[in-house]
């Protein structure tokens, strides 16, 4: 507690700090104190009455306690004034933050935009790009097309060029020459041609009937042949060799037979088919200056003639076998790379200078088709007739095949009595209607000199079936 001084003593009333300060209920006192239980400014005198036993305190103390009050309350307004700066602060970044994700947002939804625009783009080029490859398609259709009409004119001018002439004629007392095979299909003998100065030339040619199941050896120097030997026998195929043997595929004989050139006589040969397949038959034969060839059937049960055409029953899978001259096994084609078969019955074989082989593959009894093999094996063409001879009605149905001295392929179209003429790929080359010179069903096909091949053909209602020597260009 203070001191209370007398209500006569004015020593209060000198002080500065009330000098301005009137007691309201003593207006002669000033006030220099403060009650805190009636929160007013009193004098001295009011201690004594209305102010007895409150709480005061000296006004000195009070301005103190006020200015501390009033300091802490600043304090508190400056911290609330930094707490709003604060929290405005805050509000800017939010709102900051806010227009940043909204421009993060526009951004994205330009981003957006600009994704979808590329995908149109996108659209829009791959649109174009196949606009384009249609159009290179149409262009490469044209090329194609103008390539193609191009290599069929080709064709026709070269089937303009291409002739046949036939030079000589024989009548052969038999119904069907079913094959045949001449001394110039080897070397040996076609260096031993006799030419003749009005330009005739000896020759002679072993042909087969399938029908009376003969096999003759004749020579065509007049226009009845001279028959040099003969043998009754089924023969389906026949070839002569370098050294002019000739090679015989007999009906039911796995081993091939052989005639002597010098003796005329039959013996087996060194070449056989049942070292590969228990159940094979061979069916044709084809021999150059260092292989034979033949094609042959699995499942083999019987062959059957009617009316000079070959029907196979039960042919199962087929095969060509490539042999040296001594008989050794070089290759074997049966199936392809998909192990499909290569063949359905390997009639005819013939080979180019370059290692193919072609192979007359009969379907059935009606059309066929020619198979080109490449030297590994592959096929590297097939040839089933062409649209210009060939139709349902007119099916292709290949009996021989040959190859000329440039490597071109010739086959015989028996029921089209046509040939048809292929490169050694067996791309058409040029077509032949045989009928132009007289000739009809041809059934066999046999080299002869240079510049000339033998055709046989068959002859349906009468035993005499014509042998044809002609003269070709332009294949």
């Amino acid at each position: 507690m203070f001191q209370i001084k007398k209500p006569e003593d004015k020593s209060c009333e000198d002080s500065d700090d009330f000098i301005k300060i009137r007691c309201k209920q003593h207006m002669d006192h000033v006030c220099c104190l403060f009650c805190k239980i009636c929160n007013e400014n009193i004098c001295l005198k009011c201690l004594t009455d209305i102010h007895k036993g409150h709480d005061v305190i000296e006004k000195e103390n009070y301005n103190a306690e006020e200015k501390s009050v009033e300091g802490i309350q600043r304090e508190k307004e400056n911290k609330v004034t930094r707490i709003m700066s604060e929290v405005g602060i805050q509000r800017e970044k939010e709102n900051q933050v806010t227009r940043i994700m909204s421009e993060v947002g526009i951004q994205r939804e330009k981003e957006n935009q600009v994704t979808r625009i590329m995908s149109e783009v996108g659209i829009q080029m791959e649109k174009e790009n196949q606009v384009t490859r249609i159009m290179s398609e149409v262009a490469l259709g044209n090329s194609f097309n103008s390539a193609l009409n191009s290599e069929q004119e080709e064709m026709r001018e070269e089937q303009t060029e291409t002739e046949i002439k036939v030079t000589r004629q024989f009548t052969i007392d038999i119904n069907n020459i079913f094959c045949m095979s001449s001394c110039h299909e080897s070397s040996v003998c076609r260096e031993s041609s006799v030419w003749i100065s009005d330009g005739c030339h000896e020759s002679s040619v072993w042909i087969s009937d399938g029908t009376h199941d003969t096999v003759m050896h004749l020579k065509l120097k007049n226009e009845k042949p001279q028959i040099i030997s003969q043998f009754d026998i089924v023969v389906h195929d026949m070839a002569v060799t370098p050294s002019g043997d000739l090679i015989l595929v007999v009906d039911g004989n796995k081993t091939l037979q052989v005639v002597d050139k010098k003796t005329g006589q039959m013996s087996n040969s060194k070449y056989t088919v049942s070292c590969y397949f228990s159940k094979a038959m061979p069916l044709c034969i084809h021999v150059t200056k260092d292989k034979v060839i033949t094609g042959t059937v699995k499942s083999y049960q019987f062959l059957s003639w009617v009316k000079g055409f070959l029907q196979l029953f039960g042919a199962g899978n087929s095969s060509v076998l490539v042999m040296d001259h001594e008989g050794n096994y070089l290759k074997i084609y049966e199936v392809d790379e998909n192990r499909k078969p290569l063949f359905t019955v390997p009639e005819r074989i013939t080979s180019t200078s370059n290692g193919n082989i072609c192979v007359v593959d009969g379907l059935d009894i009606k059309t066929g088709r020619i198979v080109i093999l490449g030297q590994a094996g592959s096929v590297v063409g097939t040839y089933e007739g062409n649209p210009t001879i060939n139709s349902k009605q007119r099916l292709f149905h290949p009996a021989d095949i040959l190859t000329t001295p440039s490597d071109n392929i010739v086959v015989a179209d028996r029921n089209n009595h046509t040939i048809h003429i292929l490169d050694m790929n067996g791309q058409i080359i040029a077509n032949k209607r045989l009928s132009e010179v007289g000739i009809r069903f041809p059934y066999s096909l046999g080299t002869s000199v240079p510049g000339y091949f033998f055709i046989g053909c068959h002859s349906p209602e009468t035993d005499k079936a014509k042998l044809y020597e002609v003269k070709f260009s332009g294949f």
